[in-house]
């Protein structure tokens, strides 16, 4: 029987752990993990922000929102951790993007968004984290007039919101 809820446990690990986070819209771009109560950064993390800020370079985005992270261990202020690790990571990526218009918008989530579960070493791992997250690219509609493309058109492209008369 003990085995079976072990099963178990892992595999509701593993799903809560492979669901993507959305956040208004937009989609995590990336994660940065981080050590217990630690929000000083790595090599291995540079490198993946350096890759990052070469992807905010190359796209052009105005604006990166960095939402930090805290498993459920206790003994610190969870919230202050979590945004201490978002404000490193948006220090480090400021240094190394080129546009210096680009804002990076600083939040904290501390335990309240976990991608897995706190009951086991490798979900804590996952969930010191911060994410980093680009808005979604807008698409062009036809007419260049928004919703409908263009005069005479409603917002689903039908006639029927001409004006009479």
């Amino acid at each position: 029987m003990a085995a079976k809820s072990a099963d178990a446990a892992k595999a509701t690990a593993s799903s809560a752990a492979t669901k993507k986070a959305t956040y208004g819209g937009s989609s995590k771009d990336t994660s940065v993990n981080f050590g217990t109560n630690k929000f000083n950064l790595t090599t291995a993390q540079k490198n993946e922000l350096n890759r990052m800020a070469a992807k905010i370079n190359k796209t052009g985005v105005s604006r990166v929102t960095l939402r930090g992270h805290a498993d459920s261990r206790g003994g610190v202020d969870n919230m202050a951790l979590s945004k201490n690790r978002a404000k490193a990571t948006a220090d480090y990526l400021k240094s190394k993007v080129k546009n210096p218009d680009v804002k990076f918008v600083i939040t904290a989530a501390s335990i309240k968004e976990p991608i897995a579960s706190n009951k086991t070493v490798k979900g804590m791992s996952s969930n010191r984290r911060v994410d980093i997250i680009l808005p979604k690219p807008r698409t062009r509609t036809t007419g260049g007039m928004g919703l409908g493309g263009g005069i005479g058109r409603g917002p689903f492209g039908s006639q029927s919101d001409k004006k009479f008369g």
